[in-house]
């Protein structure tokens, strides 16, 4: 299912929604082009900093991922929608291209992450590039390094929101590859990064087992999505009325 909201400053904004995995993961394979994984932290930022709302792609849909994604889109559209973890998504991709042998590019990581990777997808062609980039740096020869290698698939993993904005200049160059700012979720898929237990995702408590794990990184992160949460009872009445 889809749904688009305009936000305040009238940037249109496409939330997918799928019943079931196998349906996103056909989804994605079937077309191939940029997308954002959400959280409600992507939310917020997508919604209220007007500087990073311009600078994402209008043409790209956004595949929300954890409870707060799923509550929001309750508040704006009066239905509930299945939650489906963007961990989950990278793993049933990075399955999949390995079962039929995909090229796959990963920007970010480390060279840990690429050897295990390679170990646990031997029928995988991949190619890591390690850069610390920047929003404002030069992409030309990645870019260039990218089309050579011609992937299948595209993997952004520099943290939120940076990794929106590059994908969204990475898409900008080059068209039919399927990419997706992904975080930490090839280390999920690897086992470097641990995943949330099962007590805390029945709970709607994923954020508290991250916050536990890495406070420091996980504090801004909620403080904006509670902001977001009171913002929202005011902008409300505008979401319902501007979705289409």
């Amino acid at each position: 299912m889809k749904v688009e909201l305009i936000n305040k400053w009238g940037h249109i904004r496409k939330l997918l929604f799928f019943s079931n995995r196998i349906s996103l993961l056909n989804y994605l394979i079937k077309y191939p082009k940029l997308y954002y994984i959400t959280s409600g932290h992507g939310f917020s930022e997508m919604f209220y900093d007007k500087k990073i709302s311009k600078q994402l792609s209008q043409s790209a849909s956004f595949l929300p991922d954890g409870k707060m994604s799923v509550i929001m889109g309750f508040i704006y559209t009066g239905k509930l929608f299945n939650q489906i973890p963007g961990w989950h998504i990278t793993s049933d991709l990075l399955d999949y291209a390995n079962n039929n042998s995909l090229r796959v590019f990963i920007l970010g990581g480390d060279t840990q992450t690429h050897k295990l990777l390679k170990s646990k997808c031997e029928n995988l062609s991949i190619k890591v590039d390690y850069g610390h980039y920047q929003v404002s740096s030069d992409f030309s020869q990645l870019i260039v390094d990218i089309n050579l290698f011609n992937p299948d698939i595209i993997l952004v993993a520099l943290g939120a929101p940076k990794q929106e904005i590059v994908s969204t200049i990475i898409s900008e160059n080059m068209s039919g590859k399927l990419i997706l700012p992904i975080g930490i979720a090839i280390n999920m898929y690897l086992g470097i990064e641990k995943t949330v237990p099962q007590f805390f995702k029945v709970l709607g408590l994923a954020w508290l087992h991250r916050f536990y794990l890495s406070p420091m990184k996980m504090f801004p992160r909620i403080i904006s999505i509670i902001k977001y949460v009171f913002k929202s009872i005011s902008y409300y009445s505008f979401i319902r009325k501007n979705t289409i």
